[in-house]
């Protein structure tokens, strides 16, 4: 976001959900350069590439202030899902 915040730290795992399955979860922190507006949102992929679909798509938004460091964690809507795709933008 026009070179004023870096992704520092990207992390996934799985956590055990009571029905023996598994949910992939991620978290990531920002640290800004410059007081930054920003949305973020996550894309869920299943093992075959196919997107899945889950409650509250759109893009939710934070505020990092300079020489700040936020995380941010989402988990996936269902145990499908395989991996991910994060998408970072200036807000709106």
């Amino acid at each position: 976001i026009r070179q004023s915040l870096v992704v520092s730290e990207l992390l996934q795992s799985q956590v055990g959900l009571p029905s023996g399955g598994n949910l992939l979860k991620i978290q990531f922190s920002v640290t800004a350069y410059q007081d930054v507006d920003m949305e973020w949102k996550v894309t869920w992929f299943d093992a075959d590439g196919l997107v899945v679909p889950g409650v509250g798509e759109g893009y939710n938004t934070a505020t990092v202030m300079r020489s700040q460091t936020r995380f941010f964690t989402a988990s996936a809507p269902n145990e499908r899902a395989a991996s991910f795709q994060l998408h970072l933008r200036e807000d709106r």
